[in-house]
């Protein structure tokens, strides 16, 4: 897409009375894919829908509870670590299924 907007620019650069034209910069950010082995997961019993919304709730977080504190109150939220956001230190999040916790990487591949 970057290819494209400079090309753009390029080509309406020419055009009189258009000025400051610039091409908005864009943050690459890195970004893993799981890949949910369905035959592996009904083996231990647990859905897709399942993993997907334990993997969402561990790296995205959700509010667990609640400290109140006078008349301030302070959200508890469960996430994994920053340094566990990699494909390895997600490979060893830990799953809970009817046949017992699992590591992500008995249910998941990652890329």
């Amino acid at each position: 897409m970057r290819s494209v907007a400079e090309q753009l620019q390029n080509r309406m650069a020419g055009i009189k009375g258009l000025v400051d034209l610039q091409v908005e910069r864009q943050v690459r950010i890195p970004q893993v894919q799981v890949a949910i082995d369905y035959q592996k997961a009904g083996m231990f019993g647990v859905t897709p829908a399942h993993v997907t919304e334990t993997l969402e709730t561990l790296l995205n977080g959700r509010v667990v509870s609640q400290i109140i504190d006078g008349n301030r109150r302070h959200d508890v939220v469960l996430r994994v670590a920053e340094a566990d956001r990699t494909t390895e230190g997600l490979s060893k999040l830990i799953v809970e299924t009817p046949a017992g916790r699992v590591p992500l990487s008995s249910l998941c591949s990652g890329r």
